[in-house]
């Protein structure tokens, strides 16, 4: 039978491993990042079959530390039914705090974090940036 201080050792882990922060939760999107690199992609999973659109597409550093910034958290729901899905993204790695990240920021104002164990979905919403996008996303009095 395991001893009193071996089961307090055994449950001060388990409880200190479920609090440390994991994976994309690092991430402040409110702060500061550095770009390790961005390449323009298509994506071919796209509604949209029509990849010229993409040509003219792109976004430098300055824009898109603006846009991060200033996004909002979305569900995979609000993703689907609210903004499109376009063939054109800007793929590459981000810093944070010594903490790599992966992000992918699709020409339909919405773009991705992610980190070995999570990803996390944001939308543009400010009407300022539409300005550097594709598309806009659908507002609720825009559906019906």
């Amino acid at each position: 039978m395991l001893s009193k201080n071996v089961i307090v050792l055994l449950f001060v882990l388990i409880f200190t491993a479920c609090k440390s922060e994991k994976g994309v939760s690092k991430f402040d999107y409110t702060k500061d990042f550095e770009i390790k690199s961005i390449v323009k992609t298509v994506d071919h999973s796209s509604s949209l079959q029509d990849s010229s659109i993409c040509r003219s597409w792109m976004l430098n550093a300055s824009e898109i530390r603006k846009l991060v910034k200033s996004s909002t958290p979305i569900s995979r729901p609000e993703q689907h039914y609210h903004y499109d899905h376009l063939p054109c993204q800007l793929s590459g790695r981000i810093v944070q705090h010594s903490n790599e990240f992966t992000i992918a920021i699709n020409s339909g104002a919405w773009w991705t974090l992610s980190s070995s164990d999570s990803t996390l979905i944001f939308g543009v919403v400010d009407a300022s940036h539409f300005k550097y996008f594709l598309s806009e996303p659908l507002r609720d009095e825009d559906r019906n």
